[in-house]
């Protein structure tokens, strides 16, 4: 599951966390039509959402390649959306942070997050980077115009942990019931002079 941890750590400096609610895993036949065409599969998909899988945000990963240089399509200003706040990703690249890049990047557009104008980045969409975070100015100004609209207003109310994939647990960092505190994954832990549960009894659950 490293993929949404690992998107999770590109949005950390916008001060968003990424909570995986639902995770799905089409083994024996795909719920939608998944074609090399993006605009479809992400029609698709969206419908499929709207129906089955009512929630703040949904990203399909696909082993299908998408048409020309097209890695990921998500459609912009659409966060917490009914109708719209998803994104269709093609599993590229044999790394999860190439996957994860790509997830957070399509997130960006949910979020009202454009391309950067040329010149402004190295990072090009194809790439499947994340240009939104290299410019931090950029992005700040983006995400505040996105917020101060109205949009996103569903992320504002914390996840149930209680059906967060992989269940509550002690270094989540998410104050859950039982918990007196809750410093998150290793690195933050270390930035924020926290110690294990075993070390720290009241850090742990009752």
């Amino acid at each position: 599951m490293a993929k949404p941890q690992q998107t999770n750590r590109y949005y950390k400096s916008l001060n968003i966390r990424v909570a995986l609610i639902r995770l799905e895993i089409w083994n024996d036949q795909d719920k939608i039509t998944v074609t090399n065409n993006p605009y479809s599969t992400l029609g698709a998909f969206l419908a499929w959402r709207r129906k089955q899988l009512p929630n703040d945000n949904a990203q399909l990963v696909t082993g299908v390649s998408f048409q020309g240089t097209i890695i990921g399509l998500a459609p912009l200003k659409a966060m917490c959306s009914e109708y719209q706040s998803g994104g269709v990703n093609s599993d590229h690249s044999n790394s999860a942070v190439g996957v994860a890049a790509t997830m957070a990047h399509e997130m960006g557009h949910n979020f009202g997050m454009s391309h950067d104008s040329p010149g402004c980045c190295l990072a090009q969409p194809e790439d499947g980077d994340f240009p939104f975070l290299v410019n931090r100015h950029f992005k700040i100004n983006s995400l505040k115009r996105y917020l101060s609209s109205g949009g996103g207003k569903c992320l504002f109310n914390p996840p149930n942990t209680r059906v967060m994939y992989g269940g509550q647990r002690c270094g989540n960092g998410y104050l859950e019931e039982g918990e007196e505190c809750d410093c998150g994954e290793v690195e933050v832990r270390r930035e924020f002079h926290c110690f294990p549960s075993h070390l720290l009894p009241r850090c742990d659950f009752d």
